[in-house]
């Protein structure tokens, strides 16, 4: 048997024992045979016939890691039916454990751990990534957690079974099938970036306590105009208002919807394609109320057309005033002429 290192756990924190795989002898002598064998047996696990070691552990194929060296590195690698350790030259505090993982992880790479049959980085030089899950992936400065969660790009979060990411910057999509051709909103594989995404098209409500307080502040803001009087009564006047139920495409196999699938709760509200229609046909360049960045799936920005409520209100009540000061005009008129 040719000649191999295996490092144990050490029983002090700081040290190790060096074991000589040729002839069973531990440089310290601190081990014995008879112990070294049984560690064996619990790192390769029990054979087929339920006696201790299967047979397919060999000592002899690698230098081995089993606990936290140097660098705080630990590899635990699956080889059939055999769970063992193996040592891996990463960077610090980078840690694998599963079949399959972290076979993307290059040279010198720190900070990434990865838990779960397959769970990998997306490039070999992403570092500061955590996975925990069957088949999760991420690139640099990610988290991902769930049963295939995967992110491509940097700086993102991705929780939920088949939860995916972008392959942009800061996304974060939670639930199941968030971010995926199931979401409410598709992000996976497009060079999206700054988007939040919760749960998938399934969804039928959302509750929060409260009312969401988003950010306002005069000084974080430039190039402030006032709204153009399109974006008031011409633009709420135009839209149609409907009543509908839900049938979403992504219940369907092939993506079609014939009613099947049609979620019974009567809704009101307007369609995105009839607003950005109108928006069009009215000339408006700058803000939107349709989001077209998935252009498989239009949603709409409501608090747009919030704003735009806001400006007919605001039209209204100086249509209101103007016609109350022609009124009082007139009735002032009439009076001077019942005086004379």
């Amino acid at each position: 048997m040719t000649s191999a290192e295996i490092r144990l756990p050490p029983l002090n924190a700081g040290d190790s024992a060096v074991f000589n795989s040729a002839d069973f002898t531990y440089q310290d002598g601190s081990v014995t045979r008879r112990e070294l064998e049984a560690r064996l047996a619990e790192i390769d696990g029990p054979s087929a016939e339920g006696e201790g070691g299967g047979g397919d552990f060999d000592p002899a194929a690698a230098s081995l890691v089993f606990g936290v060296t140097g660098n705080n590195q630990l590899h635990v690698k699956q080889s059939g039916n055999s769970v063992y350790a193996e040592s891996a030259s990463w960077g610090v505090n980078t840690q694998v454990v599963g079949r399959d993982a972290g076979a993307t992880i290059g040279l010198g790479m720190n900070d990434v751990c990865a838990y779960g049959h397959g769970a990998d980085v997306s490039g070999a030089a992403d570092e500061r990534v955590t996975l925990f899950g069957t088949g999760t992936q991420g690139g640099a400065n990610t988290t991902a957690l769930g049963y295939r969660a995967r992110t491509t790009g940097t700086n993102q979060v991705a929780i939920g079974a088949y939860a995916r990411g972008s392959a942009g910057n800061n996304v974060i999509v939670i639930g199941s099938g968030a971010g995926g051709a199931s979401g409410c909103h598709v992000v996976e594989g497009l060079a999206v970036s700054n988007h939040i995404v919760l749960g998938n098209s399934s969804i039928s409500a959302a509750y929060i306590a409260v009312s969401w307080t988003v950010t306002s502040d005069a000084r974080d803001k430039t190039n402030v105009t006032a709204l153009p009087e399109s974006y008031g009564l011409p633009f709420i006047e135009a839209i149609p208002l409907v009543e509908f139920q839900f049938d979403q495409r992504g219940s369907y196999e092939d993506g079609v919807s014939d009613g099947t699938h049609m979620d019974s709760t009567k809704r009101v509200g307007v369609l995105a394609q009839d607003v950005a229609s109108i928006q069009e046909a009215l000339g408006h360049t700058g803000a939107k109320a349709v989001d077209s960045s998935d252009p498989t799936k239009l949603s709409l920005k409501e608090s747009n057309l919030l704003y735009s409520a806001l400006k007919s209100i605001q039209q209204l009540s100086a249509m209101v005033t103007a016609q109350e000061e022609q009124i009082a005009a007139i009735v002032g008129r009439v009076e001077d002429l019942e005086g004379v």
